[in-house]
């Protein structure tokens, strides 16, 4: 399974319980903002972690630390910055204090994509879609270049925070967070693989329970491609981080996230029966966008994850090209 989430398992064993809250074991995280050093911060309580969830989230730690600059639990720096530090929001410390783990992270005052999107009632113009869609795509090839899948890719992960070049001070950059999902991958592997680790959910902070009352909010698995959800043996790859782009790009234009209101075991079902993109597709068109950007969407999104375009074609296509070319101006957030 990609998720060991007991409420989705439960609903594909006894689906005439689908729609039916099903509560999972009490998270083991919480939240706080450290508005003295400007940190948000996030602790996970190994109490309530079990073997699987305590192995995972020391890989987990491993794995950021083998991505990152700086030394995240000791304080040394590497001497060669890598490019990749600026596409990732890292952590800058991790610590053990008591039974906690406490992920030390620097606070962005421009918040997400996702609360871009919420906090004018406007829509986006299309030029600011493929500004922001551009620098997702170069985010994500940057990750895959390393041999690394996201897995949790949505406008909630995309953090918005200062540009490191010294010469662009009224300039923004997007970079990648949500990275308790990632795990490696062979480089030189291009065939499709059930094997990967699961996202173990109790240490990821996830509210995994269906809520009627939640309204316009999604499950996570709104965002996951047909074949990581089936869970079955043909597995997945970097498709399946192609497909949560195209998603992300519809959140661009609609403003909704998918599969908006639908239970766990109802975004299953839809994903592996239903394809929407046929009438996304037309309802993008009704609105005015343009056939490029309609042609990207419909190629993240395709089905057959052999077609979908690899995150540098992606990156190199032209509609693409002309937002990376236009800058992230702080006006878009104003």
């Amino acid at each position: 399974m990609i998720c060991d989430e007991a409420f989705m398992s439960s609903a594909l064993d006894v689906p005439i319980k689908g729609d039916q809250t099903y509560p999972v074991s009490t998270p083991a995280v919480e939240h706080q903002y450290d508005e003295d050093q400007n940190k948000w911060l996030r602790m996970v309580n190994l109490e309530l972690c079990d073997r699987a969830d305590l192995s995972s989230l020391m890989s987990n730690i491993n794995f950021l630390q083998k991505l990152a600059s700086v030394r995240l639990y000791c304080g040394a720096t590497d001497y060669e910055p890598k490019e990749i530090d600026a596409c990732l929001c890292l952590p800058t410390k991790i610590e053990l204090i008591g039974t906690r783990i406490i992920f030390s992270y620097q606070l962005s005052p421009f918040g997400s994509v996702y609360d871009l999107l919420h906090q004018h009632s406007r829509p986006l113009d299309e030029t600011s879609i493929a500004i922001l869609f551009s620098r997702a795509v170069y985010c994500l090839a940057q990750l895959h270049s390393r041999g690394v899948l996201h897995r949790n890719l949505s406008t909630k992960h995309l953090l918005v925070n200062e540009a490191r070049k010294e010469d662009s001070s009224n300039e923004l950059a997007i970079q990648l967070c949500g990275l308790g999902s990632l795990t490696q991958f062979p480089l030189s592997c291009n065939i499709l693989r059930n094997d990967l680790p699961p996202i173990h959910v109790s240490w990821r902070g996830w509210k995994l329970w269906y809520d009627k009352s939640m309204g316009s909010v999604s499950h996570p698995t709104a965002w996951y491609s047909p074949e990581m959800i089936g869970q079955d043996f043909v597995g997945y790859s970097w498709p399946s981080d192609i497909h949560s782009l195209g998603w992300i790009l519809y959140e661009l234009c609609t403003k909704n996230e998918p599969y908006v209101g639908l239970s766990p075991i109802q975004v299953v079902l839809e994903k592996l029966t239903n394809d929407k993109a046929p009438e996304i597709a037309d309802d993008l068109e009704a609105k005015g966008y343009s056939n490029e950007l309609i042609r990207v969407f419909q190629a993240c999104v395709c089905r057959n994850p052999g077609k979908r375009p690899t995150a540098n074609q992606l990156l190199h296509t032209p509609w693409v090209q002309r937002g990376w070319r236009t800058p992230l101006k702080r006006s878009l957030f104003i």
